[in-house]
């Protein structure tokens, strides 16, 4: 069954989709999906690449994950998720009903639901996004380079995730509270001597990373706020990584030693 060229979809037989059920390669595992956006997403592609339905209502999304897929998902949950996910998907009116269509971020954000070389934090659930960047960030060893444009003292609430044996360095511009975080970068230290900062001036940096003897990870937002927003934790191939090394160490070698 086919959307016609308006996207409607004239009474929705979940028996198609039930026969389709079985066909979910390429999707991420649905019920590891725990919140509600990732789940009508997920129903969303399925339906579109599956069965070929390119526009759902919430219903209907409901309705799928519910009798097709016995995962619970309330209409109005349904509708209010997708309304705030933004550019993950495009609503367009039909009739009285308002339907939903997945975009390329929603594939996005699907992917990396399902990958090993992301973290997704959810500012729903701020204390596991702690925890996950906790366990990501101690697990680093030897030389740890991080690039982050926006510098405070709850930015190192997260540096002192990562283990003291690490040599870290970070490379931001000069602070605006500059006289009060340097009060806590001194008694930070008392704890954490393994913390070097380098300064350059504003505007030469935007994008937020860290980089490994091994991997590189970009960061969505700066690292004091974490939990606040939802952004993503990547990890980028090695070709960039390289790339974006060099240009780390060069400004970092003109950068202004932070005390």
């Amino acid at each position: 069954m086919r959307a016609d060229k308006q996207g409607l979809v004239p009474g929705l037989d979940l028996a198609v989709a039930k026969n389709h059920a079985n066909d979910v390669s390429g999707l991420p595992d649905l019920h590891a999906m725990e919140r509600v956006e990732g789940q009508a997403l997920w129903a969303l592609a399925f339906m579109k690449d599956k069965v070929g339905v390119d526009y759902l209502s919430a219903a209907e999304i409901s309705a799928i994950l519910a009798d097709v897929f016995e995962l619970s998902a309330d209409e109005s949950a349904v509708r209010m998720a997708l309304t705030r996910s933004g550019g993950k998907v495009y609503s367009k009116r039909f009739g009285r009903t308002m339907k939903f269509s997945i975009m390329k971020s929603g594939r996005e954000y699907l992917s990396l639901a399902c990958s090993d070389s992301a973290i997704i934090v959810d500012p729903q659930k701020p204390h596991r996004a702690i925890v996950q960047i906790s366990e990501l960030f101690g697990g680093f060893s030897g030389v740890v380079k991080i690039c982050d444009p926006y510098l405070d003292k709850k930015t190192l609430e997260v540096t002192a995730m990562l283990s003291n044996g690490c040599d870290l360095r970070f490379l931001s511009v000069p602070p605006k509270d500059g006289p009060t975080f340097l009060r806590h970068l001194k008694a930070y230290r008392v704890e954490h001597p393994n913390l070097e900062i380098h300064c350059i001036p504003p505007g030469k940096i935007h994008d937020r990373y860290l980089i490994t003897t091994q991997d590189m990870w970009l960061i969505g937002h700066s690292l004091n706020a974490i939990g606040s927003k939802q952004t993503f934790v990547t990890k980028l191939g090695g070709d960039i990584r390289a790339e974006v090394e060099a240009a780390f160490d060069l400004m970092w070698a003109g950068g202004a030693v932070l005390t």
